[in-house]
């Protein structure tokens, strides 16, 4: 490759050549290289045009990375998150500051230990229940919590993705190809669970009722689930707008509301409010006393994690909270902007006071609720929104002057309705990684976007012209309130089942894909942080030989860096919001990302560099902010960089025992368990892997023969599988692990290994040979359709889940 365009190619993160699966070099062909950076704005396609930009001035670093304690030497006036400055040279505190139009970063070195114990990988969607309707929901997810914790010792649930789809037929039912990572799937929610159903009339719950869809299908049906519930939905919300105590104030507030005292002091904390020990102190950088049984203190009612949140940004849940007179409300929990990266003048001035919600306060809704008027209620109940979005600023309450008047440009016409979901703080930002304006208007356009949706279908890319732009998008404002209510319900319910987790040592991980849908509600609203037209996916590798092409757009790199990696900090803290930790679907991504131009067949793609010490330290200070562990995905072809730094940041790395190989010896032999990362997330296998029992039964070469997938000999595969079999049994007896029941056995190996988190999948327990994902594959197996054999009650009694639950246990 010429000089030149190599040395344009790494000024920009572009790889010229790579390390492939055989730990080979394989160089990526010019044009390739040209094709790459034009989609970084980069002209690269004559040598003339190679020499000017390698001439051109590169511009100052838009971001600059700190770790805690670390000194800021450039001179000049850093404009802290909380509103103060800091005369430079100095060390600045942790956050996210300014120095002039710079972004400084400043995170914790690494995140607190992440205590020991086991728990459960979850396909939220198989966990079907006797109340379910056709799938698992949100309140299963609470129920198993509080079941794994109470009945089977457990500390920790991994749940697959939950973020937003299309709200369209057909479902999209992969949940690694979500519309948004910033907004929940109303999918998964119990519609019975809801205030607007506990509220309705005898009729209206008759004929909610009746639109039960079959729960005992031999397959998930999403298409037959989201019709029902929507429907069902739409009863309620026309049912809720009938109510009588549901009526709407101009300005969005319901009628006949008083304020009380308790409202913001200009330090951020409700006046009169006092905060109990274990509250978080972000600011000065601690973690909070740990509790017995491992959870950091001052976590069980979460607030610390809720103010970032895009639903939460609005400062609903202090709305509710002050309405109540009480301290925080744990259906929204924003008591704390400050402290937990709102960034709002309002209430960092004192992170350690206006930190958190109260362990006791957090933890009963109810008393929360006591005495407020039915719609009042339904905020505190529902997610702090079910109508009543003011805003709540540095002095205490500022109410809407005109509801939908202060909505960005286009929200003209949005009925009373609308206005109290969506307005309030919408144009009064409250500046760097503030969620005052931000966050409603982010509210707003995935609203808007579910209600184009609608319309026109579910990839913004075909619709109408003027649609496809939100600056002039136009929808139904009844439409875009309802799927805003939508996401107010899903925080409600996922807060519940937070709750619910409250008495395990780590708690809910939720999982975060690797991308976005190229058409989706993210790509539309927040495009120019994306490179649109690449695909993201994997080089050729032993399993895939033509490469992988994922079919998702990837971040620019540039991007991030100009916006202070605002993108990636907004839809990290969607996710802590409701969760005790993440999980990062194909951690190498910080680093690096297999860019596959327009037009171009997967294999013909190169690597683009991230900035990955601004990606880990975003990351670790909203991590610390949420008291939330980290884990990393990391299988498969991974620089050892990835798996290092993982663990020099307090964060854990993957383990899977199919892959427990000792590569450097011949024949690749199985480790003993003892010789395991101590700082990883183990298990069996995961949700693109055999089960245990399907490996052991060889299911896994079955099926895919049957699909076609083996290009050579098949019964070479199951020669393949056999060995792969005895080699674990092998294992066994050197172990010293009594084979009679191979599953339960392979649990017990699994429990010898030191990693602090030991996880195993229902299907695992159960002995289902069924995998819930194959790869390679679309319609011609059911990926993410099969339900649990067993409904959720029955998972507590099976004695085949009681032993491996047994052997995990310590």
């Amino acid at each position: 490759m010429d000089d030149q365009l190599a040395a344009l190619a790494d000024a920009h993160g572009v790889a010229t050549w790579y390390e492939d699966a055989d730990q080979k070099r394989a160089d990526v062909d010019p044009d390739v290289v040209v094709a790459v950076l034009a989609e970084l704005g980069v002209d690269a396609s004559t040598p003339e045009a190679v020499r000017r930009a390698l001439a051109a001035p590169r511009p100052a670093p838009k971001t600059i990375v700190l770790r805690e304690g670390d000194v800021l030497t450039e001179p000049g006036v850093l404009a802290l998150e909380d509103g103060s400055t800091l005369d430079l040279p100095a060390t600045p505190p942790l956050g996210y500051h300014h120095l002039g139009d710079r972004t400084v970063i400043v995170a914790p070195r690494a995140l607190p230990p992440v205590p020991k114990t086991w728990g459960w990988m979850l396909q939220l969607y198989a966990m079907r229940s006797d109340e379910s309707w056709g799938m698992g929901d949100f309140a299963d997810l609470a129920t198993i919590a509080r079941r794994s914790a109470t009945e089977l010792g457990a500390g920790v649930l991994l749940v697959n993705p939950v973020q937003a789809v299309s709200p369209t037929v057909p479902v999209e039912r992969s949940p690694y190809s979500p519309s948004s990572r910033r907004f929940a799937n109303p999918l998964y929610l119990r519609i019975a669970d809801t205030d607007a159903y506990q509220r309705a009339d005898d009729e209206t719950r008759r004929r909610v009722d009746a639109l039960r869809p079959d729960n005992d299908t031999d397959l998930i049906d999403y298409d037959a689930v989201w019709t029902a519930k929507k429907a069902a939905l739409e009863l309620l919300w026309e049912s809720r707008l009938s109510h009588p105590d549901a009526t709407m104030s101009p300005g969005g507030a319901p009628t006949g509301v008083s304020y009380p005292s308790g409202t913001m002091s200009p330090g951020g904390a409700s006046a009169g409010m006092s905060y109990p020990r274990g509250t978080m102190e972000t600011g000065a950088g601690g973690h909070g006393q740990a509790e017995p049984g491992g959870r950091p203190a001052g976590t069980a009612g979460h607030a610390a994690t809720a103010a970032n949140h895009p639903l939460a940004a609005t400062n609903r849940a202090a709305t509710a909270a002050d309405w109540a007179g009480a301290a925080a409300d744990p259906a929204g929990a924003a008591a704390n902007p400050a402290g937990v990266g709102a960034n709002r003048a309002a209430a960092a001035a004192n992170p350690a006071d206006a930190g958190a919600n109260p362990a006791d306060a957090g933890a009963n809704p109810a008393g929360v609720r006591a005495g407020l008027p039915s719609e009042v209620a339904g905020l505190a109940g529902e997610g702090g929104g079910e109508g009543g979005d003011h805003a709540a600023h540095a002095g205490g309450w500022v109410e809407p002057p005109g509801g939908a008047a202060d909505l960005p440009s286009g929200a003209a016409g949005l009925s009373g309705e609308a206005a109290g979901l969506l307005s309030g703080e919408v144009d009064q930002s409250a500046g760097e990684g503030g969620r005052s304006g931000a966050g409603d208007r982010e509210l707003w356009d995935f609203a808007r976007f579910c209600a184009l949706a609608e319309k026109h279908g579910p990839d913004w890319r075909t619709w109408p012209e003027q649609d496809r732009d939100p600056a002039t998008a136009q929808a139904d404002p009844d439409r875009v309130a309802f799927h805003a209510w939508l996401q107010h319900l899903c925080e409600a319910q996922l807060t519940r089942a937070r709750e619910a987790a409250n008495a395990m040592a780590v708690g809910i991980v939720h999982d975060l894909p690797v991308g976005v849908h190229p058409g989706g509600a993210d790509t539309w609203a927040v495009r120019d942080a994306f490179a649109p037209d690449v695909r993201v996916g994997a080089p050729p590798d032993a399993f895939s030989q033509l490469g992988q092409d994922w079919n998702l757009p990837p971040w620019r790199p540039d991007r991030l860096a100009e916006q202070g990696y605002e993108p990636f900090r907004a839809v990290l803290r969607s996710v802590l919001k409701h969760g005790d930790g993440i999980r990062i679907d194909h951690v190498a991504g910080l680093w690096r990302l297999w860019w596959i131009p327009p037009g171009e067949p997967p294999k013909r793609g190169t690597y683009v560099r991230y900035d990955e010490n601004a990606m880990l330290a975003v990351l670790t200070l909203e991590a610390h902010r949420a008291n939330a562990v980290v884990v990393g995905e990391d299988l498969g072809t991974v620089e050892p960089k990835v798996t290092e730094q993982l663990h020099a940041h307090g964060m854990l790395s993957s383990a899977v025992l199919w892959f427990q190989r000792d590569y450097k010896k011949p024949g690749h032999p199985l480790k003993p368990p003892r010789t395991w990362t101590e700082t990883a997330m183990a298990s069996i296998s995961t949700h693109d892997l055999p089960t245990a029992a399907g490996f052991l039964q060889a299911e896994h070469v079955r099926v895919r023969a049957e699909l076609g997938q083996f290009a050579g000999d098949v019964e070479r595969e199951y020669r393949s599988a056999a060995t792969e079999r005895a080699e674990l049994e092998e294992l066994l007896k050197t172990e010293g692990v009594p084979a009679d029941d191979l599953v339960t056995a392979l649990h017990a190996l699994l429990a010898k290994a030191p990693s602090l988190l030991l996880l195993t999948s229902p299907q695992d327990a159960l002995g289902d040979t069924r995998q819930p994902n194959l790869p390679g594959t679309v319609d011609q197996y059911p990926n993410w359709r099969i339900p649990l054999p067993v409904r959720v009650g029955g998972l507590f009694t099976d004695a085949r889940v009681l032993r491996v639950a047994e052997v995990l246990r310590r």
